[in-house]
């Protein structure tokens, strides 16, 4: 091996260990504190506590959308148990209005055949 590819290959474990606390995490938008602690691909060192910390919000927003999301299933559960009362109801109105139906047009028949016996 030739002394350039050894001092890349222990460069990358020497820079691991000049900053071991810290982390590279895509996609946080925290300001850097000095223009050069942005790394060549825009993304921020955390240091640990750093993540923490937004991992913790990041929990706690979550939990919070979890509960919103529990109590809007349990209100539509509620609806959906009204509704199925309410169609219940119904259908037990429709045989009603069917049976008086019936009914109905057997009076009109015998009506009907009395009508025409006398006639």
């Amino acid at each position: 091996m030739t002394p350039g590819v050894v001092t890349l290959i222990c460069a990358v474990p020497l820079f691991a260990l000049i900053r071991p606390s810290c982390t590279l995490v895509p996609g946080v938008n925290l300001p850097a504190k000095h223009k050069n602690e942005r790394t060549t691909d825009g993304l921020l060192p955390l240091s640990l506590n750093r993540m923490s910390e937004h991992f913790q919000q990041l929990n706690s927003r979550l939990t919070q959308d979890l509960r919103e999301i529990v109590e809007r299933l349990t209100e539509l559960e509620r609806a959906y148990e009204h509704a199925q009362e309410a169609v219940r109801d119904h259908a037990i109105r429709m045989q009603m209005v069917q049976e008086a139906n019936r009914m109905l047009m057997e009076m009109v028949d015998q009506v009907r055949a009395s009508r025409t016996g006398e006639n």
